[in-house]
């Protein structure tokens, strides 16, 4: 019985070693597409869809990797620990008589981790094999213009993770209305506090094609707007970037920290003299902001575990490069 069992688990050991070594392999091709992906104008949500796949499973791919390494580092310690106190010591005779292992053991991972180490594999496997059109189709957008940061200092010029919320929310400012339209194009972001929606605005409002779009960017920030007239609304937006004033064009930042009545929101929209081309965001905590929308409404997430692990370790080591970690 015992040959049996020390048979499965050198069995379930070498399994996982390949699919660690294979997991880095498949890792490091991914994170190759993501910053690549990340670094062009990509424009089509059904590729900005794709690519928000491919991370999310990279960053559970790390997290994975990540917990092997941990328990082998722990079961390391735990060896080294043994081993000195199995050291000679002159102050108890008893020590004398125990001497330490000559090789240290193997951490022994359970069948349902290997199994679950054997599943991030295959995914990720079977997203690598699809990406041939991907990468092809990424290839015609053009590059972002930027200095070759390493990953931990183009964080600082990024929105983590949010890449696809950023490009949605610029594909919106960017689309031309129909001439001779009235209506103003409305995006509302919502999500709950803290969560990112002014940060994600910032750095949309930053993009150097929304602020060679818009003539004027214009912010306001208060509770719900109830006390607000078209003219005090007006008075009180607060100018953030002045663009080229050629098109006339101009995109109003509004950010509500609570409900928003909608009969005075529509008394505002159509009391408002817009230049043609004019485009709002709005951002609440309330999903009545919805309503106000010409355009389905962008919800942001909390970040997932994984995701949030990721983060942390590029910042305090400044590598996503596998065998550096």
């Amino acid at each position: 019985m015992s040959f049996l069992v020390g048979k499965y688990c050198n069995c379930n050991q070498a399994t996982a070693e390949e699919n660690l070594q294979r997991l880095r392999q498949l890792l490091m091709r991914i994170s190759t597409i993501v910053e690549e992906a990340e670094g062009r104008h990509v424009r089509n949500q059904g590729m900005l869809q794709q690519l928000k796949i491919l991370r999310d499973e990279m960053l559970k791919g790390c997290y994975i990797l990540d917990n092997f390494r941990y328990r082998a580092i722990q079961d390391k310690a735990k060896d080294d620990e043994v081993s000195h106190s199995f050291a000679l010591s002159r102050f108890n005779p008893a020590k004398r008589l125990r001497f330490p292992t000559s090789k240290p053991q193997q951490t022994v991972f359970s069948g349902g981790e290997v199994e679950d180490l054997q599943k991030m594999v295959h995914r990720l496997e079977i997203l690598i094999a699809d990406m041939k059109e991907f990468i092809e189709f990424l290839v015609q957008y053009r590059p972002m213009y930027r200095q070759p940061y390493s990953t931990h200092l183009f964080l600082d010029k990024c929105m983590f993770n949010r890449h696809m919320e950023l490009e949605h929310a610029i594909e919106f400012l960017l689309q031309m209305e129909p001439p001779g339209s009235s209506n103003l194009g409305v995006l509302p972001i919502i999500g709950p506090r803290h969560i990112g929606k002014s940060t994600l605005v910032e750095h949309v409002c930053i993009d150097e094609r929304v602020r060679n779009h818009f003539s004027l960017i214009l912010f306001y920030s208060g509770n719900s707007m109830k006390d607000e007239t078209p003219t005090t609304l007006r008075e009180n937006f607060i100018v953030k970037h002045r663009g080229n004033a050629f098109h006339k064009r101009l995109l109003l930042v509004i950010e509500l920290s609570r409900y928003a009545d909608e009969e005075k929101w529509r008394l505002y929209s159509s009391e408002l003299r817009m230049p043609h081309g004019t485009k709002i965001i709005i951002t609440s905590r309330s999903e009545n902001i919805t309503s106000f929308g010409t355009t389905r409404p962008l919800r942001l997430r909390p970040l997932t575990c994984e995701a949030f692990w990721y983060f942390f370790k590029v910042r305090i080591f400044g590598s996503i490069d596998p065998k550096s970690m």
